[in-house]
């Protein structure tokens, strides 16, 4: 009679391939999410006669401001409620090790001509308020 073994379905081999795959994918989700976080990349200087200053603070976290800083130095946003947020440089945000693409940085000599008004929708969202300074034809 010849003894047949069955393979082990707890075996080392197959748990570790599984604990690797595991970490990789929490690992990932966890470097994606940090991609998009904004904390610690703002400054808020006046609160307004706001009461709760922790939805601007949520808002700003989920944000991504690149596009909205300037290389080297930071920029004052305004919102409609009148909170002002300082946003850092794309340097001081890069010197802090947080995530940022600096392509989308304006450079220092850029003039704005035109300051959107921010507001903090009911969703959490952040939404830009441009008005047109362009005269229509009539």
């Amino acid at each position: 009679m010849k003894l047949v073994t069955l393979p082990n379905p707890f075996s080392i081999r197959k748990n570790l391939k599984f604990i690797f795959a595991v970490a990789f994918l929490l690992g990932s989700l966890l470097i994606s999410n940090r991609s998009y976080s904004q904390v610690g990349t703002y400054e808020i200087i006046d609160a307004a006669s706001v009461a709760d200053i922790s939805k601007y603070n949520d808002a700003m976290d989920a944000a991504n401001f690149d596009q909205y800083r300037f290389q080297s130095k930071r920029r004052m946003i305004n919102f409609s409620s009148g909170v002002k947020i300082e946003l850092l440089s794309a340097s001081e945000v890069d010197a802090k090790g947080l995530p940022i693409d600096k392509t989308k940085a304006m450079s220092d000599t850029y003039v704005l001509k035109n300051e959107p008004v921010f507001e903090v929708q009911s969703n959490g969202y952040i939404k830009a308020n441009h008005t047109s300074t362009e005269k229509s034809a009539r």
